[in-house]
């Protein structure tokens, strides 16, 4: 886990000094392309989490199930947008 957090710490760091201001995530489920709606511990949600949280707009585009576990947790931190397809 440390590493883990470590990874990500650096991983957000990246981003926030390319200079973009809008980030789209997908696939954020604990699983990538998995439809069952796992949040908890997804290191790709969590770098979402800490770009809002610095002020950049982020969009979550994910299969609907995993969208309303997000939505639950994180409420207005994102912004939302369904996939239509998604390819297993």
């Amino acid at each position: 886990d440390e590493y883990n957090n470590y990874h990500t710490g650096l991983q957000v760091k990246n981003l926030l000094e390319c200079g973009k201001k809008e980030f789209v995530f997908t696939d954020v489920g604990y699983k990538e392309r998995c439809p069952v709606p796992i949040i908890e511990n997804s290191q790709k949600l969590e770098i979402a989490v800490q770009l809002a949280k610095a002020g950049r707009k982020v969009t979550i585009s994910d299969h609907p199930s995993i969208m309303q576990k997000v939505k639950e947790a994180y409420g207005s931190l994102f912004e939302y947008d369904e996939m239509e397809k998604v390819v297993l």
